[in-house]
């Protein structure tokens, strides 16, 4: 049994984590994390804070995954006071966390691309990546942290001259999604690098209360915009992906066929 620690300075991590890895050859069969060195305090900073305050805050909790805990935040202080934001909201809500995720699943297969050693394959997908981070900006005048969500409502409204510019980055990025799916499922590079590679069964996923991507790509059938919808998810369709083979392979195309 071999000890591997990683972090918490590592180009391989892209924040301060520290884990130790405990190896049998390749395979691993332990690991501790240790994640103090991200701890920022953000729930005690959340005491001295008004409700309002309080979704900037939580905003910086993550800059890529920004949209997901504002939406989370305000709804919990809507169900505090009995507010229902309006449909159109609801509606806008659901477009700008549907454009964070995206542009957080092309950052994620985009690096996966690169930790493979595939950098034409990183590079191709960071810049079609902008596509979705114009349009964030041109709904909300930002591309990170947006500021779009408000308690009861949203800061932004989706106007007519905007349907032209989004539809064309959707048309865009769909045509590009067909490529990059083609070349995960028959590079031989990719294919040897990440299937079989990491596997997490379907029970232990289960038993570790995996979610998102990384839970479908163990062939675990769960989506909280579908078993808990929330904003407009619940009047919007749209295909639950899952794949079986449960490795590095099936979490990244689980990201792309959401694309």
């Amino acid at each position: 049994m071999y000890k591997l620690p990683i972090g918490p300075q590592h180009p391989a991590i892209k924040e301060a984590f520290h884990f130790t890895f405990d190896l049998d050859g390749e395979v691993v069969v332990d690991v501790k994390p240790r994640l103090g060195n991200v701890h920022r305090g953000i729930e005690k900073g959340m005491e001295f804070r008004t409700w309002v305050q309080g979704i900037f805050l939580v905003e910086r909790i993550c800059g890529i995954c920004n949209t997901p805990h504002t939406t989370c935040y305000v709804l919990t202080v809507e169900e505090l006071y009995g507010v229902e934001a309006p449909p159109r909201a609801q509606y806008i809500r659901t477009i700008i966390n549907e454009l964070n995720r995206i542009h957080s699943h092309l950052l994620w297969v985009g690096v996966l691309g690169m930790e493979i050693g595939f950098w034409s394959y990183f590079m191709y997908i960071w810049r079609d990546r902008e596509r979705v981070m114009d349009v964030v900006e041109l709904i909300t005048g930002n591309r990170v942290t947006t500021s779009a969500m408000l308690i009861g409502g949203v800061a932004y409204d989706i106007t007519p001259e905007m349907e032209g510019p989004i539809r064309r980055a959707m048309d865009y990025l769909e045509e590009r999604t067909k490529f990059y799916k083609k070349v995960f499922e028959t590079d031989p590079t990719i294919r040897a690098r990440t299937q079989d590679v990491g596997v997490l069964p379907t029970s232990v996923a289960i038993d570790l209360c995996a979610v998102g991507p990384t839970a479908r790509g163990s062939d675990v059938k769960s989506d909280v915009r579908v078993d808990e919808p929330y904003c407009a998810y619940g009047e919007v369709p749209f295909n639950l992906v899952t794949y079986p083979t449960c490795d590095v392979w099936a979490r990244a195309m689980v990201r792309i066929d959401q694309f």
